[in-house]
Parts: C-alpha cells; sequence; structure tokens
C-alpha cells in the first residue's frame, strides 16, 4: 500500500523504512512511536476518543483496505461496476421494454381484428334493416293492392246493378285463391256471377 499522502497525524511523521502505521476506528493515522506512547490508543489524543488500533498493511480489513488502495485503479475498478451494474439493468430493461412492445402489437392486432368484426356485423346489421324495409314497403304494396282490388268489385258491382238487379259479381284475385291442395292458383282473376 504506497501511499505518499501518509503520515502520522499526530507527529506528522513521514513514512520511512521499517516504521510501521496504524490506523484508529476514529479515522486518524499514527506512526508506531506515537502508538507505543498511547497517543491514539486506548484514547485519541487528537479527538479523544475511545480507540482501537489496526496496523496498515495487506491483512487490513476490508472496509478500511479501500481507503489505501490507488485512486486511479479504484477509480478504473469503480467505473468497471458501475459499468457492469448498468449493462445489467439495461439488458433487463430491454428485455421488459421488448415484452411490452410485443403485448402492444397482440392488442393492435386484436383491436385490428375487433374492428374487421365490427364493421360485418355493422355491415350485416345494415342488411337486416334493409331487409326489414323492404318488407315493411311489400306489406303496404300489398294492402295497396287489396284496397284497389276491393275498389274494383266494387266498381264492377255497381256497373252490373245498374243493368240487372239481379246479379252480383264476386271476383277473387289469383294470389288470394288457394287451390285444393294448398297452392296459390296464379290464374286470371275468376269472377263468378249470381242470380
Amino acid at each position: 500500500m504506497a501511499c505518499p499522502w501518509i503520515h502520522c497525524n499526530i507527529c506528522l511523521r513521514l513514512p520511512v523504512s521499517k516504521c510501521r502505521y496504524f490506523i484508529s476506528n476514529c479515522g486518524h493515522i499514527a506512526c508506531e512511536r506515537c502508538v507505543e506512547k498511547k497517543l491514539i490508543a486506548p484514547k485519541c489524543s487528537l479527538c479523544k476518543r475511545e480507540t482501537k488500533v489496526e496496523e496498515i498493511n495487506k491483512n487490513l480489513r476490508e472496509d478500511l483496505r479501500k481507503y489505501f488502495v490507488n485512486i486511479h485503479d479504484f477509480a478504473v475498478k469503480s467505473f468497471n461496476e458501475v459499468k457492469s451494474v448498468i449493462e445489467f439493468q439495461n439488458k433487463n430493461a430491454r428485455r421488459l421494454m421488448k415484452y411490452k412492445m410485443e403485448k402492444i402489437k397482440e392488442l393492435q392486432n386484436t383491436t385490428i381484428k375487433h374492428s374487421d368484426d365490427s364493421a360485418m356485423i355493422a355491415k350485416l346489421q345494415q342488411q337486416v334493416d334493409e331487409l326489414q324495409a323492404r318488407n315493411v314497403e311489400l306489406a303496404n304494396e300489398n294492402k295497396t293492392l287489396n284496397t284497389s282490388f276491393l275498389n274494383q268489385q266494387n266498381l264492377v258491382n255497381q256497373l252490373l246493378s245498374s243493368g240487372n238487379t239481379g246479379m252480383n259479381v264476386t271476383c277473387t284475385p289469383s294470389f288470394l285463391q288457394t287451390s285444393a291442395n294448398g297452392g296459390n292458383n296464379m290464374t286470371q282473376h275468376d269472377c263468378k256471377l249470381f242470380f
């Protein structure tokens, strides 16, 4: 742990060969001479706190060792860790986004299908409405024909009555006649004279 900034916080001694340095749990650094003089433990002479010390070497606890790493190496390591975290999160975000886009596309296809079904239903409903309207028209035409026929029948009876009061005419249009077997007899009007 070659750190050029290390020095004894008490006597300001710089590192020299075979001189050990210690760090206390209060965050101060002291050389072995100040430690032997009990200037940092059990009570720190700088902050007056109860302390314990650990030697700064390769066996230093992990949570303390990070303060003595090379700042460049630390920055590179931190950058790589951050990069790894970002890539991991982005990968998961892309996976989730892909799933959501697929669901959106699926819903859009379903909506289009429902739109097509709705259009078909609307078209069929329009055809039903047109057929119902045509049925009403046919019913009105049939009613008009029946009324017209009855008027003609009355007119014929009046004409016949004016010539011979003992005669009566009953005319039935062919589309109202029914044959013996139940079918329609599509012949001309059948007129019967009664005396």
